[in-house]
């Protein structure tokens, strides 16, 4: 990889644990500067921090709004929301590190699924990167992964939240009506960014799909890693300390951890069959 790196990342791939282990020599070899307070610039709102207005007991999901510090670009949670739309935000965020980069300063970042409403926006701005892309073969896993983790509120398993993570799994979680009738607006999504390999084809840009499937171990995900950045030394530049914050390799079977999980599986087969 000649290039410094973007990713992009489908929900429930393996994306984080990659980019994490990715992210030392991408900033050391690649110069790229590492965000402060979340790594998912694009990432819309965030499901672990609300707002709660005691006035009147309602809770608000928090917005995700970049702001350029002297010592680098800060991500704030914030409500009332600034914007109405996700491309709106998208757009701001754009232009944000576009400013950013007319002063030298290039950041490390992991593009969630929310970039899907600015697809060729954001394939124009980072167009000098080689694209990093992480998907799942088993799209029936992906979204009931996905539902799992929206519901429980616990994307990964963590060395700081592994009790955590484990009394939620073995209460079980019950998805409701609300959040399987979003099945198909998720589907939707995971189709349009799909469709970035063509923008990225038509425009030249290199890139490498990476599968949820072959990372399935510490030494697969090295060997992919070993295979993108076209060397080894990489490794020599993860500190000790980094590893007890990355999440946790876990092979899961979810009809053990969703109570509802017949029903589950047979509306997201619906879907998908439609």
């Amino acid at each position: 990889m000649i290039k410094p790196p973007f990713f992009v990342c489908l929900p429930r791939t393996r994306s984080s644990i990659l980019f994490e282990t990715m992210q030392y020599w991408a900033e050391k070899n690649y110069r790229l500067l590492p965000l402060h307070n979340h790594t998912e610039l694009f990432l819309e709102v965030s499901k672990n921090s609300e707002f709660f207005d005691a006035k009147i007991g309602t809770t608000h999901e928090a917005e995700l709004y970049p702001i350029a510090k002297e010592d680098g670009m800060h991500i704030h949670y914030i409500y009332p929301h600034v914007f109405n739309s996700g491309k709106d935000r998208n757009l701001h965020k754009l232009s944000v590190l576009k400013e950013l980069k007319k002063q030298g300063k290039n950041y490390n970042i992991k593009g969630t699924i929310n970039i899907v409403h600015t697809p060729e926006e954001i394939v124009n701005f980072f167009n000098d990167r080689h694209f990093v892309i992480t998907k799942r073969h088993d799209m029936v896993q992906n979204i009931i992964s996905f539902l799992y983790a929206y519901t429980s509120k616990l994307f990964h398993a963590k060395h700081n939240n592994l009790d955590r993570y484990q009394q939620i799994w073995d209460q079980g979680v019950t998805v409701d009506e609300k959040l399987l009738n979003r099945i198909p607006d998720y589907i939707s999504k995971v189709k349009v960014l799909n469709n970035i390999e063509t923008i990225l084809k038509q425009n030249n840009i290199s890139y490498d799909i990476i599968y949820y499937e072959d990372m399935d171990t510490p030494e697969n995900i090295n060997n992919i890693i070993d295979n993108l950045y076209k060397t080894t030394e990489w490794r020599k530049h993860i500190p000790e300390y980094a590893k007890d914050k990355w999440p946790i390799l876990l092979e899961k079977d979810y009809s053990q951890a969703i109570n509802n999980y017949e029903i589950v599986l047979e509306k997201v087969k619906g879907f998908l069959n439609e």
